[in-house]
C-alpha cells in the first residue's frame, strides 16, 4: 500500500509539473528595470487544410513588458518572432491544386497588439509609465503533434526619466509640480503635413506564405483638421474622430474609446505612408494614402 501511494504522489507530482510547465512564463530579458516574458498558452484548437492535406495545431501564445522602474517611462520595440508551420498553395492548370507544408514567422508584436493605452509622460506618449505593465496575445500554428519553439526576440526600448520641472494641468485650471504633460501637437514636424484629405490608395501585407499582397482601392479617406479633430469616411460609414501626434507615431482615437496606433513611415505634401500591426495577418500592414 505504501508503494502504491509513493507511485500515485510521484506520478501526480510528474503531472503537476507538466503542466505547470506548459504555462510557465520565461524571462527573455531583463535590462535597467525592463522585464520582457513570454508564455505559451494552451492549444485552442486545430484546423485541416485540404492543400496540404495535414492538420496544423493552433496555440495561444502571449507576451509581457513589465517597467519595474518607478521613476522612469519607457517606449518599447518587443516583437517574438516564432517559427511555426503553414500550407504553401499550389496551382496548376494541369493538375489539381495542391500545396507543401512550410516553415512560418509569427510575430507578437507586444507594444501594438496590447490593449494596454499608452499615457502622457514629460511632453510625451510613452508605452509604459513606472510601475506599469503591457500584454498581447497571438497565435502559432504548427503541424499537428508538434509544439510550438521559443521566440526570437526583437526587445528595444527608451526610458525617459522624470523631470521636476514638469508640470500638468488639471481640470479647475491649475499645475502640480512632478507630474505628466499632455504634449501639443504643434511640436510635432508632421503637423502641418498632415492637415488635409488624405485618400486611400493601397494596403500592403504578406499573406501567410509570405508572399506580398497588395490591395487597392478608393472608398476611404481621412478629413485631417487642424484642431485635432478628424473624419475618417470608409466603405461609405463616417467616424468622428481625434488625432494626435507623437513622435513619429499618429493615434486615432474613436468616440468609444478605441485607439488605433500608426507609425509614420512617410509624409510629405502628397504622400502619406502609415504601418500598424494586424492580428488578422500577425504582421505589419503598410497604409498608402494620397492628398488630392
Amino acid at each position: 500500500m505504501q508503494n502504491l501511494l509513493s507511485f500515485l504522489f510521484i506520478a501526480y507530482t510528474t503531472l503537476s509539473s507538466s503542466i505547470c510547465f506548459g504555462q510557465s512564463t520565461s524571462i527573455l530579458a531583463n535590462e535597467n528595470g525592463l522585464v520582457l516574458q513570454y508564455k505559451k498558452l494552451d492549444k485552442i484548437g486545430s484546423r485541416y487544410d485540404e492543400y496540404c492535406k495535414t492538420t496544423f495545431d493552433i496555440y495561444q501564445v502571449e507576451g509581457t513588458v513589465i517597467n519595474n522602474n518607478s521613476d522612469k517611462a519607457a517606449m518599447v520595440t518587443a516583437i517574438l518572432s516564432f517559427e511555426g508551420q503553414a500550407c504553401n498553395k499550389i496551382y496548376s492548370n494541369d493538375a489539381p491544386a495542391g500545396g507543401e507544408v512550410i516553415n512560418k514567422m509569427f510575430n507578437l508584436d507586444i507594444a501594438h497588439l496590447t490593449k494596454h493605452q499608452t499615457q502622457y509622460w514629460v511632453n510625451r506618449y510613452v508605452h509604459l509609465l513606472p510601475n506599469d505593465s503591457m500584454i498581447a496575445r497571438g497565435y502559432v500554428e504548427v503541424k499537428q503533434g508538434e509544439q510550438v519553439p521559443d521566440p526570437d526576440k526583437y526587445f528595444t526600448y527608451e526610458l525617459i526619466p522624470s523631470q521636476n520641472t514638469s508640470s500638468t494641468v488639471n481640470v479647475e485650471g491649475k499645475t502640480s509640480a512632478n507630474q505628466p504633460v499632455k504634449p501639443d501637437n504643434n511640436t510635432s514636424k508632421y503637423n502641418s503635413l498632415i492637415l488635409g484629405e488624405w485618400y486611400f490608395n493601397s494596403l500592403t501585407y504578406e499573406d501567410e506564405n509570405g508572399k506580398e499582397v497588395v490591395e487597392t482601392d478608393n472608398s476611404g479617406k481621412y478629413v485631417i483638421k487642424s484642431d485635432g479633430t478628424a473624419i475618417q469616411i470608409a466603405y461609405d460609414k463616417k467616424y468622428n474622430i481625434r488625432w494626435e501626434i507623437s513622435e513619429n507615431e499618429i493615434h486615432f482615437i474613436y468616440e468609444d474609446g478605441l485607439k488605433i496606433i500608426r507609425e509614420i513611415l512617410q509624409l510629405d505634401n502628397k504622400r502619406m505612408v502609415l504601418q500598424g500591426a494586424s492580428e488578422s495577418v500577425m504582421g505589419f500592414m503598410k497604409f498608402t494614402y494620397t492628398k488630392k
